[in-house]
């Protein structure tokens, strides 16, 4: 397979090469905008296609050289205007060395004409990008599913910022990250988000190439094994639950679960004998950290149909 195609900057977004079927979505499940601009195609390897998006609209172009050099003599001449100001204490002069920096800001964001697109498919995800620098279309990352046995995900969110990533892991425990993501709040580009997006569609897409082996594995052993970081595991069979870590055991009947939480990049399974105090490590709970949790998506379908069997409800 073609993994790179030079391509100038002005010419990337003439056409789009793809055009998605009115039945996949953007990856946050909403329609893809008709601007939108695919400057590659799907793999064939990723099957057939279930959400794609792209940072490049149609029509899209970068900025003219010449105006790059008008804009740089701009900012120089701003941080003059701020030296001056500094050594000489005028007033007008403080105004355009803080006025013009802020007003070019934005401008200099158009600098790098640097795109990605994305595609999940039935069997697989693929990311494409296009370096300016380079002027190459390049495949980024493509993950065939059929290749790869153990998913790591991570969502996290704190106050001021949020990370996400992708780590895929073959029968022989060989790694291959897949995206990366680390964000804060004043970080307002379009891009970081459809990311962010990217992961999570391409998580429940892997979880739900999956389930057609779990189902199977179920109906012959009743039971599915989930591997835990550094060297866990947690069961689930008919009769309980059970988590082996570092030389402990932690179980639990399934007619005592009483409820499954995920929040703060911690999946917690909750008893009913659980108490409601705070600070208090409580054996009445299983707490895993979710990017401890190999195929963690999966392993929440499969709660999510032990409890329903149960007729309990799913609380993630």
């Amino acid at each position: 397979m073609k993994t790179s195609t030079d391509v100038s900057p002005a010419r990337l977004s003439e056409i789009s090469l793809w055009i998605p079927p009115d039945d996949v979505r953007h990856h946050d499940g909403t329609e893809i905008p008709l601007q939108t601009c695919f400057f590659a195609e799907p793999p064939a390897a990723i099957g057939r296609v279930k959400s794609a998006s792209s940072t490049l609209h149609v029509g899209s172009k970068p900025i003219h050289p010449v105006m790059k050099v008008i804009f740089t003599a701009g900012l120089l001449v701003a941080l003059a205007a701020g030296t001056c100001w500094m050594t000489n204490e005028s007033t007008p002069w403080c105004i355009v060395s803080i006025l013009f920096p802020i007003i070019l800001f934005p401008v200099l964001f158009l600098y790098h004409f640097d795109h990605r697109c994305s595609f999940v498919g039935e069997l697989g995800v693929a990311l494409f990008e296009y370096r300016s620098l380079s002027r190459k279309v390049q495949l980024k990352t493509l993950i065939p599913f059929s290749d790869y046995a153990v998913l790591y995900a991570e969502h996290l969110n704190s106050t001021g910022s949020c990370s996400a990533r992708l780590e895929w892991f073959d029968a022989g425990m060989h790694s291959r990250k897949f995206l990366s993501v680390e964000s804060t709040v004043l970080d307002f580009t379009r891009t970081t988000r459809d990311q962010r997006q990217l992961l999570r569609a391409a998580e429940q897409q892997w979880a739900n190439h999956l389930a057609p082996q779990l189902i199977e594995l179920w109906k012959f052993k009743h039971e599915l094994q989930f591997p835990l970081r550094p060297d866990g595991l947690l069961r689930i069979a008919d009769d309980h639950i059970m988590m082996e870590r570092k030389r402990t055991r932690h179980s639990m009947l399934t007619t005592d679960l009483d409820r499954i939480i995920l929040n703060d990049g911690t999946f917690t399974i909750v008893s009913k004998a659980a108490r409601f105090v705070t600070g208090i490590r409580d054996p009445e709970r299983i707490r895993i950290p979710y990017s401890h949790v190999g195929n963690a998506r999966a392993l929440l379908m499969a709660l999510e149909f032990l409890m329903s069997d149960m007729d309990k409800p799913l609380d993630a």
